[in-house]
């Protein structure tokens, strides 16, 4: 099936996935699979806040404990934040990093998808499992992280 946990490629020895993992046991199973799948690789984690319910608050603990199997985690900003606060109070991606620090892995937020593959590409090294989750085209993520690492000498 499309976007479930699809290899969109594999440039210099890093695997790029994509998966529309939104829901915080989507991305806490997927993150599991990945895991379990690629046992002795290093598996970052790239997850954009989107969906109605992914950008409010509401998760806001339970996203925390979906990445327990990432061992390096990014989060961008939550998507179109004026529209989500009609809803209620918004993720707070800040605190979410910082929760998801005390476990003792990297953790960084990052507004939109330049800036993440900006921070994140210098530091892809073979062997590493990229998996993006986003229940929208997160601003072309995949392609410019691949085009970048294709470009890197």
């Amino acid at each position: 099936m499309k976007r479930r946990v699809e290899i969109r490629g594999v440039e210099k020895g890093v695997t790029v996935i994509d998966d529309f993992a939104h829901h915080p046991t989507a991305v806490e199973e997927t993150l599991k699979a990945l895991k379990q799948k690629y046992k002795d690789k290093r598996l970052i984690a790239v997850f954009e806040p989107r969906s109605w319910s992914s950008r409010l608050a509401v998760f806001q603990e339970p996203y925390t404990k979906a990445f327990a199997y990432a061992d390096y985690v990014i989060i961008a900003g939550v998507y179109n934040t004026s529209k989500a606060s009609e809803l209620g109070k918004v993720l707070d991606t800040q605190e979410l990093v910082k929760d998801i620090a005390l476990q003792g892995k990297p953790s960084f937020s990052f507004p939109d998808a330049d800036t993440i593959v900006e921070h994140l590409a210098p530091q892809l090294k073979e062997g590493d499992v990229v998996a993006i989750m986003s229940n929208g085209g997160f601003g072309g993520i995949h392609d410019k992280i691949l085009d970048t690492l294709k470009s890197k000498q």
